[in-house]
């Protein structure tokens, strides 16, 4: 799982740099297939907004052209986690995913993509650095705290960071560890509920803070 989380967020720079296609996420994410004449594209950053800032995301269309990116209007905002950016959660909807450890974790990867992708301003809020081994924790550098006094300080932590996936019936449960700038290290909890080959929910059940890091800069 951790080789694959490393390609994927390496492959999702160059996608968001034009070096690639948003589809060759599916190449990779083999546990994951789209319907009959849908297409995986990327909604990039707009850096000409006039907005409080933007992000990246995910979405998908259908036919043999690319469309640009249109709110889903079927799209129930209830069923999945509302603390990112959720735009890419439409994609699900016409998504078959393998149920099965990788076919979730893959699920996971995908979901969380805006988080990995380029933003500007107030974007920057939902931004992570996902620590898949104790090497990921060794390699975050210190951090100055609030107290300049007490200067910088390495980071931490107690416990177990690896990524991982169970089952319980039709609920898959995926952990995984990520560091953001305004919490710290989180390892986070998300359930997905499996119909058939479809996700057709998804629930944050915990965020366990193992480094919690209070940053004073707001946007």
């Amino acid at each position: 799982m951790v080789c694959l989380a490393r390609t994927y967020q390496q492959l999702l720079m160059e996608i968001s740099n034009g070096k690639k296609k948003a589809e060759e996420l599916l190449q990779l994410l083999s546990a994951l297939t789209l319907d009959e004449n849908y297409h995986l594209a990327l909604r990039n950053v707009d850096y000409g907004t006039n907005d409080i800032g933007d992000n990246a995301w995910l979405y998908c269309y259908e036919g043999s052209c690319e469309q640009k990116y249109k709110p889903y209007c079927k799209f129930d905002r209830t069923k999945w986690p509302n603390d990112f950016l959720d735009q890419s959660y439409e994609v699900f909807y016409h998504l078959s995913i393998e149920k099965s450890v990788m076919g979730a974790w893959q699920a996971y990867l995908l979901s969380v993509a805006s988080t990995m992708l380029p933003y500007i301003w107030h974007g920057g809020y939902f931004s992570r650095r996902y620590l898949l081994t104790q090497e990921d924790i060794d390699n975050l550098p210190p951090v100055m705290h609030y107290f300049p006094s007490l200067g910088r300080k390495k980071i931490s932590v107690e416990g177990e960071i690896s990524p991982k996936v169970w089952f319980k019936g039709d609920n898959a449960y995926v952990s995984c560890c990520y560091w953001n700038n305004w919490k710290g290290v989180v390892y986070e909890t998300i359930v997905f509920k499996y119909d058939e080959r479809r996700i057709i929910s998804g629930k944050r059940l915990e965020d366990k803070i193992l480094y919690k890091y209070f940053n004073p800069m707001r946007y």
